[in-house]
């Protein structure tokens, strides 16, 4: 880990602990911004070093930005519980049960709950109200963006709200771990239409979570902070969360990031195993683990993974035509699960989505996959995923 990541993980670790915060002064607090940014944790940063006795360590100019940051924060989340408050209405007064989950839930265990910034709102429903809620929510002045599989999406006045009808959509790697989210809305315990996730349950929720992130392209610094909060708050039993994990077949990846979880933050369970590895690259890649990586190396790790890896041209015809199951993790070709023969259609959505949307990328990969030194890469990557427990 660079100095800046290492200090970023000090100053999280004394904010939630309400610890009083003297500014190093040797540090480059440009730098620590950007990483900051990049693991969407400007705002919590802003928290702990406004609040140190030699905040004049860092000049004025870049301290107004960390500032302008913060309030940029309390703005949108102050827009996102303002829709958050008028779903929950519309949804209690149809009488629609419905469950809030991650950041909506997860802010108000932070010393701030406006630092916790959420790029949206997830709410969980039952399986078949799927069409009420639209009906309901468009007559409403919501628009809704994506749905099927499990998850549908409605914009209004800039805030995102994510229905799901499922916690998990996807394999976590070999794990079971879908199944054991299958039927959260279950599990809840309702108060009227409006249901809570228990701790454990959520916070068993939330590292499975960050696993399938990390069997995707990554995670990032944020997601360990959030466990770290949630033990903090209490009513969590590690050692049910290790069981429950090795029951998934993810026992060993749980245990390693529960070690980087007590190491970084005070909060968690040390380990047999080795982290430093995986500590440096969930500090290195952002939020969700895709700055500063190699997006083909990602894309042939996964077809490894999946046993569907290709040299050459067949690893770019692969990219042009993705399986079947493959196309329907697609948010916005939601409408081909079950219905296998329109995947051609689906290859021709995806294909001009990608030409006007994300051309330069496309074009970039398409070189770039299947070339000896990124073939390498994967597979050493796909060895990283199985050491760690993920595959």
């Amino acid at each position: 880990m660079t100095k800046e990541q290492e200090y970023l993980i000090s100053l999280l670790a004394a904010y939630i602990s309400g610890e009083k915060i003297i500014l190093q002064p040797d540090t480059d607090y440009r730098l620590l911004f950007n990483t900051a940014k990049i693991h969407n944790l400007a705002c919590p940063v802003f928290c702990a070093i406004s609040g140190a006795e030699n905040t004049n360590e860092i000049n004025e100019n870049l301290f107004a930005e960390y500032q302008g940051a913060f309030l940029d924060s309390v703005y949108i989340n102050n827009m996102q519980m303002q829709i958050f408050g008028e779903i929950k209405a519309l949804l209690a007064k149809n009488g629609i049960k419905f469950v809030p989950f991650k950041g909506a839930v997860l802010r108000e265990l932070y010393p701030d709950p406006e630092a916790r910034t959420m790029g949206d709102i997830d709410l969980l429903i039952e399986k078949g109200r799927q069409k009420q809620v639209k009906v309901l929510l468009c007559a409403n002045g919501f628009e809704n963006t994506v749905c099927g599989s499990g998850e549908w999406v409605y914009t209004k006045g800039g805030v995102i709200t994510e229905i799901h009808t499922s916690l998990i959509n996807g394999k976590i790697g070999n794990s079971t771990a879908d199944e054991f989210f299958e039927n959260a809305i279950q599990k809840a315990e309702f108060n009227g239409c409006e249901g809570r996730l228990l701790p454990q349950y959520h916070f068993e929720y939330i590292l499975a979570h960050l696993a399938h992130h990390f069997g995707n392209c990554g995670a990032g610094i944020k997601m360990v902070l959030d466990l770290a909060v949630m033990l903090k708050a209490g009513g969590i039993s590690i050692e049910a969360a290790e069981a429950d994990f090795e029951k998934m077949g993810l026992g060993k990846f749980a245990k390693i990031i529960l070690a980087i979880c007590k190491k970084w933050f005070g909060y968690g369970k040390e380990c047999e195993y080795p982290t430093q590895k995986t500590e440096d690259f969930i500090a290195s890649h952002g939020a969700f683990g895709n700055v500063s990586r190699n997006k083909a190396v990602v894309v042939e790790r996964t077809k490894l993974a999946r046993g569907s890896a290709k040299g050459g041209f067949s690893a770019k015809l692969a990219l042009l035509f993705p399986s079947y199951e493959e196309m329907c993790a697609l948010s916005y070709i939601r409408f081909l699960k079950g219905r296998r023969w329109l995947t051609p259609l689906a290859w021709a959505i995806r294909f001009f989505k990608n030409l006007f949307c994300r051309r330069k990328d496309m074009m970039r990969l398409a070189k770039e996959i299947g070339s000896n030194e990124n073939t390498a890469a994967a597979r050493e990557e796909l060895e990283y995923y199985k050491e760690i427990g993920l595959l």
